[in-house]
């Protein structure tokens, strides 16, 4: 989460941002466990994995600065919960956004 606004042209994202994202994606994956299987892929990261390049008709992909990603909440209650994957994801160095009010994400 970032204060920022979202680059409106493809010049806007940087390659450097991109790759992070993705290396972020692969910890996160890593992070989850046997729960990655209830993750999914969402946002600015997807048409890179679902059309690739081939210029001039289907250009490079614009780039991404954030990793968005939805999980089964059910599938974390039925099995380890969440305060296993939460202690999973600290331990990698994820950290709840706090705002410049100091106010957490949710």
């Amino acid at each position: 989460m970032a204060d920022e606004v979202k680059p409106r042209v493809a010049e806007g994202y940087r390659s450097d941002v991109t790759v992070a994202c993705e290396r972020t994606l692969l910890t996160l994956y890593g992070a989850f466990g046997s729960l990655k299987t209830s993750l999914r892929l969402v946002g600015g990261l997807v048409p890179r994995y679902l059309t690739p390049a081939s210029p001039p008709e289907v250009p490079h992909h614009a780039g991404t600065s954030d990793v968005d990603v939805v999980l089964n909440l059910q599938i974390i209650a039925q099995g380890e919960g969440y305060a296993s994957l939460s202690k999973q994801l600290l331990h990698r160095g994820f950290a709840r956004y706090v705002d410049a009010r100091g106010i957490a994400s949710s």
